[in-house]
């Protein structure tokens, strides 16, 4: 099991953080909140942009063993033992 460094962790957390922002923007365009300045979430809304990215570190990385930033740099979530990871025990 190879570590990746902190570098590697914030380029991957960037790109994760990028794709929020475009789920973000299609959300805010489904509900009327976009602005000329970009895209402006409150309430409901903004709740369910809040669950879409809870929902989305727990899936993919349950299920896929990383995040796309993480796939896409090549870096796997696994366990002590280098197993795969899930949602269960």
């Amino acid at each position: 099991m190879q570590y990746r460094s902190v570098g590697m962790r914030l380029v991957a957390g960037i790109i994760d953080t990028v794709l929020m922002f475009i789920v973000g923007y299609v959300v805010a365009l489904g509900t009327g909140g976009t602005t000329e300045a970009g895209y402006e979430l409150t309430g409901a809304p903004a709740f369910f942009l809040f669950f879409i990215w809870i929902v989305y570190y727990i899936y993919f990385e349950a299920y896929f063993g990383g995040t796309l930033g993480k796939l896409v740099l090549g870096m796997r979530v696994v366990r002590e033992d280098g197993s795969r990871c899930g949602l269960g025990p």
